[in-house]
C-alpha cells in the first residue's frame, strides 16, 4: 500500500523551502544606519593594520597613542549609530565591530613582557 504523499514527495519540497529562505533575505532592505555599519567596517580593516616605518610595523609609543586617540573616534561612530529598530542579526554583527575594538585596545594597552627564554623552577609555585 502505497502513501499518498511520501517522503518522496515531501523532500523536494523542503529543499525548495530551504533554499527559498536565504534566497527571500537576501532581498530583504538592510536595516536602516546598517550601510554605516558596513562603511565602519571596511574603515576599520584599514585601519587595523600598523603603519609602516622603515619597512617593518611601526609600535613606537607615539604611534601606539595616536592610534588610541583615533580608535576612540571609531568607538564614537560605532556608538552613534541608531540599532533600536535592527534585527537580531544585525545586532549581533554591530558587538563583533565593538568587540573587534575592544580588542585592539586591550593589545594596545596591555604591555606584554619580551620572552626572556627562562623557565620557572620546579617546587617554586610558579605554573603550579
Amino acid at each position: 500500500m502505497r502513501k499518498p504523499f511520501g517522503l518522496r514527495r515531501l523532500l523536494p519540497v523542503l529543499a525548495a523551502c530551504v533554499l527559498a529562505v536565504p534566497a527571500a533575505r537576501a532581498d530583504a532592505e538592510s536595516p536602516a544606519g546598517y550601510d554605516a555599519l558596513l562603511r565602519l567596517f571596511a574603515e576599520w580593516r584599514d585601519f587595523e593594520h600598523p603603519p609602516i616605518r622603515d619597512g617593518a610595523p611601526d609600535y613606537s609609543v607615539s604611534t601606539i597613542t595616536r592610534r588610541q586617540e583615533e580608535l576612540q573616534t571609531f568607538r564614537d561612530r560605532l556608538e552613534a549609530i541608531d540599532t533600536s529598530a535592527w534585527p537580531v542579526e544585525a545586532r549581533v554583527d554591530q558587538a563583533l565591530v565593538r568587540a573587534e575594538m575592544n580588542g585592539f585596545d586591550f593589545y594596545a594597552r596591555v604591555p606584554r613582557k619580551p620572552y626572556n627564554g627562562m623557565q620557572p623552577r620546579a617546587g617554586s609555585g610558579v605554573g603550579s
